[in-house]
């Protein structure tokens, strides 16, 4: 299980970074999978306004101030295409702010 959960947090990680590259996101998370555990995180000035629009969207994940935006990534209930889509909709509400 944990190997999935590996794997969906990296993918997740280069999807965000991929889908909103111009956007100044920082990835607080650690790259080393041993050192990340099953949460990823984001910071972004404006980050509380990002989760608010993503939570109207059904997308579930939690700020935390002063900027981090913070999902958890569980195969147990999310898929890669459920992350590949808060990629596609967290550059939506990105475009949607500037």
């Amino acid at each position: 299980l944990f190997s999935k959960t590996e794997a969906m947090t990296e993918f997740f990680i280069e999807a965000v970074e991929s889908e909103c590259a111009e956007f100044g996101l920082t990835l607080q998370t650690p790259r080393d999978p041993a050192l990340r555990g099953s949460h990823v995180s984001f910071g972004f000035d404006g980050g509380e306004r990002v989760m608010k629009a993503l939570a109207e969207q059904g997308i579930v994940g939690d700020f935390r101030p002063p900027d981090t935006m913070r999902f958890g990534i569980t195969p147990l209930y999310l898929r890669m295409s459920d992350l590949a889509r808060t990629a596609s909709v967290m550059r939506e509400v990105l475009e949607g702010l500037t």
